[in-house]
């Protein structure tokens, strides 16, 4: 069997919720596999020209190849990797990293929102 590894860069937050009983909905802290098969499903749709209402099962050999056949691709869950951290965290130039091996990694996410909110430069 073939594997092809996907490394997914997001360019804006996600929030892929995942089911839970009742009313209340949470992220997920990984991305469903079904939902990078929909998302790369609905990409070739797009690209091929076709649309949504196409039999595939007759139409489409990369789509039926990939998605419909006995030995179709298997999509496993994205997972984050390890040290994941937000765009907006600093650490020092002078002796960086992580507690303990540095002077520590901060986010300025929240002084940054205050600051343009007030109309104050932000100087970390």
């Amino acid at each position: 069997m073939k594997q092809i590894n996907l490394t997914i860069k997001a360019l804006s937050p996600l929030a892929i919720g995942s089911k839970k009983p009742g009313s209340v909905s949470e992220a997920g802290e990984y991305i469903p596999g079904t939902v990078i098969r929909g998302a790369i499903a609905s990409q070739i749709i797009r690209q091929s020209g076709l649309s949504k209402a196409t039999d595939f099962s007759t139409n489409g050999e990369d789509f039926k190849t990939l998605f419909l056949d006995d030995n179709a691709a298997i999509f496993h869950n994205g997972y984050p990797a390890k040290n994941l951290l937000p765009a907006t965290a600093i650490s020092s130039k002078t002796n960086p990293g992580f507690k303990g091996k540095g002077n520590g990694v901060f986010d300025t996410l929240i002084d940054r929102f205050l600051s343009e909110k007030y109309d104050h430069p932000y100087d970390p």
